[in-house]
């Protein structure tokens, strides 16, 4: 998933600098950062879903 954010993050920063688009750099950002540190949007753990059934 890394790789693919990354390769998306590149690609979506050269449309950005070809249409000169600062809101489509800021999501190439958003895309490389995620790609290059390896995060998401959940944070550490921030997606699981607890196993616990309140009966």
């Amino acid at each position: 998933m890394r790789i693919i954010k990354t390769l998306a993050g590149i690609y979506i920063a050269y449309e950005a600098i070809a249409r000169e688009e600062a809101m489509i750099a800021v999501l190439a950002a958003i895309l490389l950062y995620q790609g290059f540190f390896n995060v998401s949007a959940c944070g550490i753990g921030g997606c699981n879903v607890s196993n616990r059934y309140n009966h």
